[in-house]
């Protein structure tokens, strides 16, 4: 018996989300439950330090109102990540009266990486915000229990397409 298989579009539908049953034992009072123990959080971006590079605004033929989309590649020096590789995005906001720019960056070396939520003052439309605070989200490899936040003077170039971030940990 021959199965041929195709994609589909998911455009304009709704998808379901499905929790399969499980069997499992009944726990027992002789039953042991050992906590997981982790690592203290560390945070990997104590101290100020800069990150430079190029970045791209890719043409969106959606909707006017959603604003620019901003590409980040760049990289880094940090004491205690070393060497890096930034890259990510940033939405501005669009046609509205006041919003905020929101993004996600990724700063990786040979040892990990550490995903980093960003967002922007209020704001009108228009161009990336002169700051972003940021929070550490998530980590993997010898990142994976770090955390921290603070804030990000943005400076970038129409012109030229390069950008700097300045990197400060946070006072609180």
């Amino acid at each position: 018996m021959h199965h041929s298989f195709a994609l589909e579009h998911l455009e304009g539908r709704a998808l379901f989300s499905v929790l399969a049953p499980m069997d499992t034992e009944p726990t027992t009072a002789t039953t042991t439950l050992t906590p997981q123990v982790t690592a203290a959080s560390q945070n990997r971006l104590a101290g100020a330090f800069n990150v430079a590079g190029t970045y791209t605004r890719p043409i969106s033929p959606g909707n006017p109102d959603a604003g620019s989309k901003y590409d980040f590649d760049g990289k880094g020096r940090n004491a205690s990540l070393g060497r890096f590789r930034l890259s990510g995005e940033v939405q501005t906001p669009g046609f509205i009266a006041s919003g905020r720019a929101r993004g996600q960056l990724v700063l990786s070396n040979g040892h990990g990486t550490l995903s980093l939520s960003v967002i922007g003052p209020p704001q009108a439309p228009g161009s990336l915000p002169p700051s972003l605070t940021y929070r550490i989200r998530s980590g993997t490899g010898a990142y994976v229990n770090s955390s921290g936040k603070g804030h990000m003077a943005v400076s970038a170039s129409n012109t030229t397409h390069k950008f700097l971030f300045r990197f400060n940990q946070a006072t609180t």
